[in-house]
């Protein structure tokens, strides 16, 4: 009897186990757009380059977009701006650059 007590508190044990591992949030496929490796190339490339808007000493409204924390800094801009197509003034940014940097923004832009 306390073997069949034993195995029915095991087998409980096990399936809550296995119960709880269902239960785990998984992370979220958008939220691994990474600053350094995407979000800093196509700013780089299209916003802050050497005479870009907004390069190194910018006075545009936005201003220089050089480091991390001046990017994030202006996130909900930048999001708004390139959500309407605003910018980059001049040219485009590709679906997926536009898809990455609002999605790093929608993943709270941090500094991965």
């Amino acid at each position: 009897m306390r073997k069949l007590f034993f195995c029915v508190i095991l087998l409980t044990g096990a399936i809550l186990l296995h119960a709880c591992k269902k239960d785990q949030p998984k992370p979220d496929p958008t939220c691994s757009t990474s600053f350094s490796a995407t979000v800093s190339v196509i700013v780089q490339t299209n916003c802050a380059y050497s005479g870009g808007c907004h390069g190194s000493g910018s006075t545009n409204a936005g201003g220089p977009f050089t480091s991390y924390a001046l990017i994030a800094a202006k996130k909900d801009i930048i999001k708004g701006q390139v959500e309407a197509g605003i910018m980059p003034q001049g040219a485009s940014l590709t679906a997926g650059d536009k898809a990455a940097l609002i999605a790093w923004i929608n993943c709270g832009a941090p500094n991965n």
